[in-house]
């Protein structure tokens, strides 16, 4: 069994070998290394995480582009833009409700030239729902696919990235 400890100490150094080799191969170092250390708070650090997992899943539901604008990447404004767009083309919007984070763990983390960034294995649950544009939770044909009652468990890993002291904003996501 692996402790996270060992897996941070682990990442940490790749990141000190990677940056080593980079400086080497370049004549000197192009930025200066900042490992990031999520060991000195894990409350704080989960907690910026499940908050932005919360918020992006309530954008997303209400199909709030402006929102999500402020916490994910243009290049994944512009892909969750399309998705919300073909769906509503479709006359569906996707509700992803009642989220709860079962566990966050920081798989990578470090810089890439003036960009921090850190890759995060989630696993959480939520109730899933296509449901039909015009319609209420109280119409027989509101929930097109998808079951209230049964919360589905995702695994995703999510890359998230930011400049300086800047929030940290999604960058991509992949399915586990």
């Amino acid at each position: 069994v692996v402790d996270g400890d060992s897996i941070i100490r682990a990442v940490e150094e790749r990141a000190l070998a990677s940056a080593r080799i980079e400086s080497a191969k370049s004549g000197g170092p192009k930025h200066s290394l900042r490992v990031l250390d999520y060991r000195v708070d894990a409350a704080i650090g989960r907690h910026e995480i499940e908050d932005l997992l919360l918020k992006i899943q309530a954008a997303w539901s209400d199909g709030d582009t402006g929102r999500l604008e402020s916490m994910v990447t243009p290049a994944m404004l512009h892909y969750l833009s399309e998705e919300l767009a073909a769906n509503a083309r479709r006359g569906l919007a996707n509700k992803v409700e009642q989220v709860q984070l079962h566990q966050a763990k920081i798989l990578e983390s470090g810089p890439d030239e003036d960009v921090d960034y850190i890759t995060v294995g989630l696993d959480w649950q939520a109730t899933d729902l296509m449901v039909r544009i015009g319609r209420t939770p109280q119409d027989s044909d509101y929930i097109a696919s998808g079951n209230a009652d049964a919360p589905v468990r995702v695994r995703e890993i999510w890359n998230l990235t930011r400049t300086g002291d800047e929030n940290w904003r999604l960058a991509d996501v992949r399915q586990q």
